[in-house]
C-alpha cells in the first residue's frame, strides 16, 4: 500500500515539473507588446537616470568640500586683515592730528609781477595742528610722514598766465600752469609728500603770472597727514 502512495505522489510531481517547464518554455516564447517594451525602455531609462544623478551628487559633494575649504581660508585671511587694521588703528589712535584749508582772500586781480613772489592763503577754513601760517603761507610738518597736498588757481579773463610753483625746503618740485585763453581759466594740481619734521612746504606765484579772487575762495591750498612714519 505504501509503495502505491509513493508512486502515486512521484508521478504527480513529474507531472507538475513537466507541466510547469512548459508553461515557462511558452512564456519565453510570447513576444513581448508595444507596451512591454515601453515600459522596458522607460525602465531602463530611469535607471540610467538614477546613475547620472548619483555621479553629479558625487561631484556636487566634492565642490561644496572644496568650497568650504576656500571659505575657511578666505575667513583666516580675513581675520588676518582686520586684525591688522585694528592694530594700525591703535598705532595711530594718540597720533598728530593735522590738516588745513585756506583761501586766498585776495580781492581783484594778484599780479603780475617783475619776480616770483610767496602765495600767502589768509583766509583759514580749518588749521587743525596750526601747522599753517596764513601769515607766511607757510606749512610747517610738526611730524614725519606721508602728507598730502592740494591746490587750486584761478584766472578771469586772463591775458597772463595762471598758475603756482610748489617748493619744499626753498626745492622746487614742479609748476603747474596754463595758458592765456582770454576767458575763466583754473589749474588743480596734488602731490603726496615724505616730510620730516620741520620739512616746511609753500607755493609761489611766477613772475608775470597773474590771479582772480574775489572772496569767493576760487584758489585755495590745502593739506593733511596722511599716513605717521
Amino acid at each position: 500500500m505504501k509503495s502505491l502512495f509513493s508512486g502515486l505522489v512521484l508521478l504527480m510531481l513529474a507531472t507538475g515539473t513537466s507541466a510547469l517547464a512548459e508553461d515557462q518554455a511558452e512564456d519565453k516564447q510570447t513576444p513581448l507588446t508595444e507596451q512591454d517594451k515601453y515600459y522596458k525602455e522607460e525602465l531602463k531609462e530611469l535607471t540610467n537616470s538614477v546613475t547620472e544623478l548619483k555621479v553629479y551628487m558625487q561631484q556636487n559633494k566634492q565642490q561644496i568640500e572644496q568650497l568650504k575649504t576656500e571659505n575657511d581660508a578666505l575667513k583666516v585671511r580675513l581675520a588676518s586683515t582686520e586684525y591688522a587694521v585694528e592694530n594700525f588703528k591703535a598705532e595711530h589712535a594718540n597720533g598728530a592730528k593735522v590738516a588745513f584749508s585756506a583761501g586766498s582772500g585776495y580781492q581783484g586781480d594778484f599780479g603780475p609781477f617783475n619776480t616770483d613772489v610767496n602765495l600767502v592763503f589768509k583766509t583759514l577754513l580749518t588749521n587743525i595742528g596750526n601747522a599753517y601760517s596764513p601769515n607766511t603761507g607757510v606749512f610747517r610738518a610738526p611730524v614725519k610722514g606721508i602728507y598730502h597736498f592740494t591746490f587750486t588757481v584761478f584766472g578771469l579773463r586772463n591775458t597772463h598766465f595762471i598758475g603756482a610753483k610748489f617748493y619744499k625746503n626753498n626745492h622746487l618740485y614742479f609748476i603747474a600752469h596754463d595758458v592765456p585763453k582770454g576767458n575763466h581759466e583754473s589749474v588743480t594740481r596734488t602731490i603726496n609728500l615724505v616730510l620730516e619734521e620741520g620739512d616746511e612746504v609753500y607755493l609761489k606765484l611766477p613772475a608775470n603770472y597773474q590771479l582772480y579772487d574775489d572772496g569767493n575762495i576760487y584758489n585755495m591750498f590745502d593739506g593733511f597727514l596722511l599716513i605717521p612714519l
